[in-house]
């Protein structure tokens, strides 16, 4: 069976299509099933399970542009995040499945373009209507924004 053309061809199809999203897949980080990354070739997005708190991080993927709430990232009706799980990952778009603490569950899509990415929340219940509320920490000023002219 592994070498039979079938099988040969098969293998190399995976591997080419694992090889082109390698730069934006969702995974996880080695050990770690608590924290997701999605990166892109600017920037790589940091999601913490426990509260779908995110962070941007540089293209180093060690220091962040942005960090994370400390407390939650996302809540839904009011109500902090308590799980969430990858479903879907295609190029630069990932998607999530969110449940917050009072059992409500919603779909989290990430879309990566070069120099922002956009962020939608819709309820898996349709008929369900409330408050979304996504957050970070917030920025200092950048270097010179708090200088005085002179």
């Amino acid at each position: 069976m592994k070498n039979s053309f079938y099988y040969k061809i098969i293998m190399i199809l995976c591997f080419i299509n694992v090889w082109m999203a390698k730069d934006s897949m969702a995974t996880n980080r080695p050990g770690d099933d608590s924290v997701y990354l999605i990166k892109s070739s600017n920037y790589s997005i940091k999601i913490i399970r426990k509260g779908f708190r995110f962070s941007i991080l540089n293209t180093d993927r060690s220091s962040p542009l942005l960090k994370e709430d400390e407390h939650s990232g996302l809540t839904l009706l009011q109500s902090n995040i308590a799980d969430c799980r990858p479903t879907h990952q295609k190029g630069h778009e990932a998607l999530f499945n969110v449940t917050n603490d009072i059992g409500v569950e919603a779909n989290v899509r990430f879309s990566l373009f070069d120099h922002y990415f956009k962020m939608s929340v819709q309820y898996s219940d349709p008929s369900i209507r409330g408050s979304i509320v996504a957050r970070t920490k917030g920025l200092s000023p950048a270097s010179g924004l708090a200088a005085h002219a002179g």
